[in-house]
């Protein structure tokens, strides 16, 4: 049988029940709805994550054990588009369909303030080195740069002219990348925050650009397109180190592993693969979503890969030692649309899912 990776937990969206979510044992179980999950991201707790949803709310979720909704968390009066958490893990932000940026306590859950300024949807956030400070990617084609502790939009960036879907700041230096539906990446420093300077633009993708990441040293960025293509790039010189086609149809999301070493990868084909950074080698893919994978995050250390569809559902996977746990495998049935999940011996595949 084909091995595609460890799958250990499914959680689900229901409309006409309360929220579940379980331990997947055997077969799947499928349940229709109709809420999409356009993000998600690691709490500051591990066992916890974050999910953003067509349903007006964020849902916190326990993945440890007993998996379960621990808390809802509702400020946007549409559909939430966007959420991150800050590198400290104290702060959640997320950003909507109602134009607005909305700040949480990770610790209690508690609603801090909302942030108004974009006239369109956001559709990407970043915090900047200073905690108190969240950046902005908007369909009004805007990047704001605002202050949380005021409420205050501190600078408006307007250099796209469509859509900003993606943004990521360096790990250590004052520089800012945003992705646009307009097809180009563009580069600011943002030293002086209320006079940020655009430094770069890079126009080597040939549609929307919705993911870019940053390797945890810095060293290097990737970016990610509707044109089904991966490039990495120098972040000192900004100039293009390797691309190439990762996925059969546009990829919707990327990650990056903590240790720098892996890239993952989920698209529009309804798979995730990931990657060797360095050759951009694949290294395996991981199947289950029945629709778009439209987000991922890689847990801090490295131990777990959460992915969220327009299938509505989140999926654990676990990785340890930088291998593929040998606890549920899945597959397809060509012949039928169930998910068949099988334990395999360790032994087959050590050495072609080691990454």
């Amino acid at each position: 049988p084909e091995i595609m990776g460890t799958f250990v937990s499914l959680l689900q969206y229901d409309n006409d029940q309360e929220e579940s979510a379980e331990v997947v044992k055997g077969c799947s179980r499928t349940i229709s709805c109709n809420r999409f999950i356009n993000q998600i991201d690691f709490c500051n707790r591990k066992d916890r994550i974050i999910s953003a949803s067509d349903d007006r709310s964020l849902k916190v979720w326990q993945i440890k054990g007993a998996s379960k909704v621990i808390t809802r968390l509702q400020a946007h009066r549409g559909p939430v588009f966007c959420v991150k958490t800050s590198k400290s893990g104290k702060l959640i932000a997320s950003g909507g369909s109602d134009c607005t940026v909305q700040i949480w306590n990770s610790d209690s859950y508690e609603h801090i303030t909302g942030i108004k300024g974009h006239i369109d949807s956001v559709w990407s956030l970043c915090f900047g080195h200073d905690e108190d400070i969240i950046i902005s990617g908007g369909g009004d084609n805007n990047i704001l740069i605002s202050q949380i502790s005021t409420s205050k939009v501190l600078t408006t960036i307007n250099s796209h002219t469509q859509s900003v879907l993606s943004l990521a700041l360096h790990p250590t230096q004052p520089q800012l990348l945003s992705g646009s539906d307009d097809f180009h990446v563009k580069i600011f420093d943002i030293t002086t925050l209320d006079s940020p300077q655009q430094v770069a633009v890079l126009d080597d993708h040939s549609a929307a650009v919705r993911g870019i990441v940053y390797t945890p040293v810095g060293d290097r960025f990737v970016t990610c397109s509707e044109d089904s293509s991966v490039a990495v790039w120098c972040s000192v010189s900004f100039c293009k180190v390797m691309t190439f086609q990762a996925h059969l149809l546009s990829i919707r999301c990327l990650a990056v592993t903590p240790d720098g070493q892996q890239l993952v990868t989920g698209g529009s084909d309804r798979v995730i693969n990931v990657w060797r950074l360095a050759t951009g080698e694949k290294l395996f893919s991981l199947e289950g979503h029945e629709w778009y994978v439209n987000s991922l995050a890689v847990s801090k250390d490295g131990r777990q890969i959460i992915s969220g569809g327009f299938d509505r559902r989140i999926r654990v996977w676990n990785v340890k030692n930088r291998l593929i746990w040998p606890v549920l495998f899945m597959k397809y049935q060509k012949d039928c649309k169930d998910l068949v999940l099988r334990r395999l011996p360790f032994s087959l595949f050590r050495e072609t899912l080691e990454f």
